[in-house]
């Protein structure tokens, strides 16, 4: 696929008015005060630690990052959209919660690690 053909297909996806909405202006910077805001609350009220305060403390951050992926194997090479949020405000505070939950999540009857678990599950 060349990067003209690639292109037209992104912006197939990005104008698309049933399934995205444009916004006016880019929410990043509004959301990374509120975050900033609600972490100093927290600290100030003793709910988190200072170490994680500065864990989630978000600097540098930017907005999603959007790109497609071709399905190689239809026809027409279709995108699959992908979107980024590496270094958003919600990264760190999604890791942690990713470390902090996976015990419970693990330890139910429904969990299934991936593909090969399903398949050993359902011959079970």
């Amino acid at each position: 696929m060349d990067s003209g053909d690639y292109e037209k297909k992104v912006r197939e996806i990005l104008n698309d008015s049933n399934a995205l909405e444009q916004l006016a202006t880019d929410p990043t910077e509004k959301f990374v005060k509120k975050v900033r805001k609600e972490l100093s609350y927290l600290k100030g009220k003793g709910e988190i630690t200072d170490q994680l305060y500065k864990r989630f403390y978000t600097h540098g951050c930017i907005s999603f990052r959007f790109y497609g992926l071709p399905k190689i194997r239809k026809p027409g090479n279709p995108l699959r959209p992908i979107v980024s949020s590496f270094n958003f405000p919600t990264a760190k505070i999604g890791k942690f919660l990713l470390v902090v939950f996976s015990p419970l999540i693990q330890a139910q009857k429904s969990y299934i690690k991936n593909s090969a678990d399903f398949t050993q599950v359902k011959s079970s």
